[in-house]
């Protein structure tokens, strides 16, 4: 499932030194389309890399939180789940680890 998490303070006047309140509120936005993937995040858009379960694809996907809906953004050159994901400065998503459809880790680093 995807969350999103919205925060606002409010004046309360019910305590005398007119503390502000945090306010949370958590909003279900929409499900995964499979489980065990790594997740990132580029230019506001959420990234889920691989995952499925027992059998590991290739596929990236892309969520929107403007439209709430995933779509295929790019393939992964091998099937790999429960990887990593990081966010390097130069904009690019780096993907390292995870596990084959052999229940083998992956070392590689793309």
């Amino acid at each position: 499932k995807v969350y999103q998490l919205c925060v606002s303070l409010q004046q309360t006047t019910t305590d005398s030194a007119n503390t502000p309140q945090v306010i949370t509120e958590w909003t279900n936005l929409c499900d995964l389309p499979h489980e065990g993937c790594g997740l990132g995040s580029i230019n506001g858009c959420l990234l889920a890399v691989g995952g499925g379960w027992p059998n590991p694809i290739t596929t990236i996907i892309g969520f929107s939180p403007i439209t709430n809906t995933w779509k295929t953004v790019g393939e992964l050159p091998e099937p790999r789940r429960i990887c990593t994901t990081v966010l390097l400065p130069t904009g690019e998503l780096l993907v390292m680890g995870g596990w084959d459809g052999n229940l083998s880790r992956i070392n590689k680093v793309w």
